[in-house]
């Protein structure tokens, strides 16, 4: 009997050890099969890291102007942060990005530091915006932006891209900045026609007013181009200057222009030498 209890008793451990060498096998296909996708995984973060450092620096760099510390600083920075987001680049890739686009000063400045390559970005990008940063208050950058207008000496896209340049500083939504633009333009006639059109936004005032050109500055009196010819004295009648600046002796109000004595008009003065001598020539004794 005892030695049939010990029979039992050894079969029944072996059945145990049995199945724990079951347990402990299939813990190690699961082991194995995590430690497989594990390194699937880290194979894709390699690729996709490869693809992101594959891309060449001047592809991206045409997106963002070169920086020389005269424009803000913040405005900059977020053109490199608006490109990496858009263009799915790492931090390495854009610091290259933003060194090879500094030059003046700000390169100066980045060469001075220690620990640029290896500290994080947006500490590099913190401190580069209390450098270069705008001291201007927003107040000051409003009044800058509203005594922006179309000028003479430009066409209308000149102004416009002067114009969206200062009000990216002040975060301006687009139908607010459609009325600046418009109440910019110099030439009352035009601005009221501009008014009249009811654009709806930027794109479409650009397409229609791309190609004019303001008009030449017209005399307030006369409506044409103001010009030596179209002004006229008062006191010797003849044209190039006013009354103020004539070097003729100064005329009695109501006297002839001609001879100088009341009670006719030039065109009825006999010595009224415009019908003798060449029509530039003025020979009025006035």
């Amino acid at each position: 009997m005892e030695k049939d209890k010990v029979a039992q008793l050894r079969d029944k451990q072996m059945e145990l050890l049995r199945k724990e060498n079951e347990l402990l096998q299939k813990e190690k296909e699961i082991m194995q099969r995590e430690n497989d996708f594990l390194k699937l995984m880290s194979s894709n973060i390699d690729r996709l890291r490869a693809v992101d450092n594959s891309v060449p620096l001047g592809l991206v760099s045409n997106f963002v102007p070169v920086y020389d510390g005269k424009a803000d600083a913040a405005f900059f920075i977020t053109q490199l942060r608006d490109l990496q987001q858009h263009c799915k680049l790492s931090d390495d890739l854009l610091r290259a990005l933003f060194a090879s686009k500094l030059e003046g000063r700000p390169l100066s400045w980045l060469h001075s530091r220690r620990g640029t390559a290896t500290e994080y970005i947006t500490e590099t990008f913190s401190q580069f915006c209390v450098m270069f940063g705008s001291k201007k208050s927003r107040l000051e950058l409003r009044r800058k932006f509203e005594r922006r207008v179309w000028r003479q000496e430009e066409n209308f896209m000149d102004y416009y891209n002067g114009k969206v340049e200062l009000a990216k500083k002040l975060k301006m939504e687009e139908d607010e900045l459609l009325e600046y633009v418009i109440d910019g333009i110099s030439n009352t006639h035009l601005r009221r026609q501009t008014v009249l059109q009811h654009y709806n936004n930027l794109a479409e005032l650009c397409k229609s007013l791309s190609t004019i050109k303001l008009p030449k500055a017209v005399d307030a009196d006369h409506g044409v181009a103001a010009n030596k010819f179209s002004v006229r004295c008062y006191n010797c009648n003849s044209f190039g200057h006013y009354a103020a600046d004539c070097t003729k002796p100064t005329r009695e109000p109501g006297t002839c222009y001609a001879c100088g004595i009341s009670g006719h008009t030039v065109g009825s003065c006999d010595k009224n030498k415009k019908r003798e001598t060449p029509k530039n020539e003025n020979n009025y004794k006035a």
